[in-house]
């Protein structure tokens, strides 16, 4: 996906950069659920959930 480089990047910056990017991942595709593109949506959180640590409490919903 086109966001593997960017989750990478941030990855290697630490987790705080992982989680930011995991946050907004989700938040875009949050945007793109309450505009009726669902099937966008689902790649975006399903990747912005993946990038964020297991104790985050968005990670314990799935998609």
């Amino acid at each position: 996906m086109q966001y593997d480089i960017a989750l990478d990047l941030s990855q290697q910056a630490g987790v705080s950069g992982a989680e930011l990017l995991g946050r907004t991942m989700i938040a875009k595709g949050v945007f793109l659920q309450h505009h009726d593109r669902a099937e966008e949506a689902k790649p975006l959180l399903a990747d912005g959930i993946a990038a964020l640590p297991a104790t985050h409490s968005d990670a314990a919903c799935g998609v």
